[in-house]
């Protein structure tokens, strides 16, 4: 699982992903984050080609530092996301529901955030979404 977490609004994306490369994970970055923001992680290679896609990356090294001294950067908030994630999914909770229970953890979430309903919140999502349109992107890399 990749993922993010806006911090202002609470907004989350969680996209399963069997390849954690770097054309992958910036793929995904690229399709869920609008460029120019301030993308926050630990500091892994597969994340180095962040900057050059037009985002302000900050970094932490573990091995130093959990918080980063000088900007403040810290990956607290997707540790906890990823906490709550695993606790929701349930421990063997791997099979081919995955995907749909990952959906319900980022529905009850993002609602938790608007303090809205999730039932109605479903309710009124479930007319008004054009299911013609519905598909799950492929992050296996960059297409060509």
């Amino acid at each position: 699982m990749f993922g993010g977490v806006e911090r202002e609004s609470g907004r989350t994306f969680l996209i399963p992903v069997t390849d954690t490369n770097a054309d992958t994970l910036v793929a995904i970055i690229c399709d869920w984050i609008e460029p120019g923001t301030t993308v926050v992680s630990e500091n892994w290679a597969a994340y180095c080609n962040f900057k050059s896609e037009g985002f302000t990356h900050r970094t932490v090294n573990y091995s130093i530092h959990f918080v980063d001294p000088d900007t403040g950067a810290h990956t607290k908030t997707i540790e906890s996301t990823s906490r709550a994630v695993k606790v929701f999914l349930g421990q063997y909770n791997r099979g081919e529901d995955y995907e749909y229970r990952l959906a319900q953890y980022m529905l009850a979430a993002r609602c938790k955030a608007q303090r809205v309903s999730p039932f109605l919140q479903f309710l009124h999502l479930v007319p008004n979404t054009d299911w013609n349109l519905c598909y799950v992107p492929s992050y296996s890399g960059r297409d060509s």
